[in-house]
């Protein structure tokens, strides 16, 4: 024999209604989406909202108000070459080599060039002058460090100060790692003690930490140093490391009629 009758009805209670009986208060209204509206939008509004109303509830009366950013995005007109925020910092200007070749035999210790440059525009130069130029590290020691560091020498590298110093890398675009490492750092230099103390901060191992803390007249280079201690390699933000300076020297000239180009033999 089998049982008919209405079927079973279920009661349901708005969560609202249960937590005002507990003593709890709802600050803001809930909203309501279309999801074939615009969803993301109200979604938008709604956080907007009941961020306010917390901070205007529980937020700190004290605390100054942050800028919000008037425009969307950020955009910068980058123009001239790579090198240009380097050059302009030391008060450099490029010039073009028209003619180099040896003056001293393969076999001789030292080696000498002759070098004529095509002077730029506005630029003069006299017998007795200097001339200063922007080393370039060459191509194998980048390729040690960056092993060194296990840098990928194509990487792209956003390098942003944290704050402003004028010893700081001279860069004003991204560049790559082979940018970078050629162009911008010191890579033949002996770390000096404020360096070493940053090198032993940044490794992660106590007993390397403790023992390039010690370091006192290490003949070894930066590069050397993170060969021997990958840890803090591994861990190198550019901090421990002495940008790229020029380097000025006397130069040997050759007095000729025309005063464009002008050749000189750096000694």
């Amino acid at each position: 024999m089998t049982a008919t009758g209405p079927p079973p009805t279920s009661t349901f209670r708005p969560a609202s209604t249960s937590a005002s009986r507990k003593g709890r208060h709802r600050i803001l209204e809930r909203a309501a989406a279309d999801a074939s509206g615009d969803l993301a939008g109200t979604v938008r509004t709604f956080t907007a909202r009941l961020r306010t109303a917390l901070l205007e509830r529980y937020g700190d009366p004290d605390a100054t108000d942050a800028v919000e950013p008037t425009a969307a995005y950020e955009v910068r007109a980058l123009t001239g070459g790579p090198l240009d925020a380097l050059a302009e910092r030391h008060g450099l200007l490029p010039m073009t080599v028209t003619e180099a070749y040896d003056l001293t035999a393969p076999t001789h210790p030292r080696r000498k060039r002759f070098v004529r440059l095509a002077l730029p525009d506005g630029t003069t130069y006299r017998t007795g002058d200097h001339l200063t130029v922007l080393p370039v590290n060459d191509p194998a020691l980048v390729e040690r460090t960056a092993t060194a560091l296990g840098l990928d020498l194509d990487t792209v590298l956003d390098i942003r100060a944290s704050r402003p110093r004028r010893d700081g890398i001279a860069v004003d675009r991204p560049l790559t790692a082979h940018q970078l490492l050629t162009h911008h750092v010191e890579l033949r230099q002996r770390p000096t003690p404020e360096q070493l103390t940053a090198l032993a901060a940044a490794n992660p191992c106590p007993p390397e930490r403790t023992a390039l803390a010690a370091l006192v007249n290490d003949p070894r280079t930066l590069v050397e140093v993170f060969e021997a201690h990958p840890p803090c390699a591994a861990r190198w933000t550019g901090r421990p490391c002495s940008t790229s300076s020029p380097r000025c020297g006397p130069a040997t000239t050759r007095c000729r009629p025309h005063p464009r180009p002008t050749p000189a033999t750096p000694t």
